[in-house]
C-alpha cells in the first residue's frame, strides 16, 4: 500500500533549540539597486558614444567614395 512503516508518522525529530541563529543577521545582504540617474546617464554616453563612432565611420566612407 505505502512505502512507508507505520511507525514513520509517529516519529518526528525534535526542534533544535539555536537562538544564536536567529540573532544573526544575514551574512550577505543585496546590493543597492542602481539609480535611475545612473542608468540614463550610462546609456547616454553610449550612445554619444556610437554616434561618435557612426560619424567616424561616414567620413571615411565618404572620402573613399567621394568623386575626385
Amino acid at each position: 500500500m505505502h512505502d512507508l512503516p507505520a511507525r514513520g508518522f509517529w516519529e518526528v525529530p525534535p526542534d533544535e533549540d539555536n537562538h544564536q541563529r536567529e540573532d544573526r543577521a544575514d551574512q550577505v545582504g543585496d546590493p543597492p539597486a542602481p539609480r535611475r540617474d545612473d542608468v540614463v546617464e550610462q546609456e547616454q554616453l553610449r550612445i554619444d558614444g556610437l554616434l561618435s563612432f557612426v560619424e567616424d565611420v561616414v567620413a571615411v566612407l565618404r572620402s573613399l567614395f567621394s568623386p575626385a
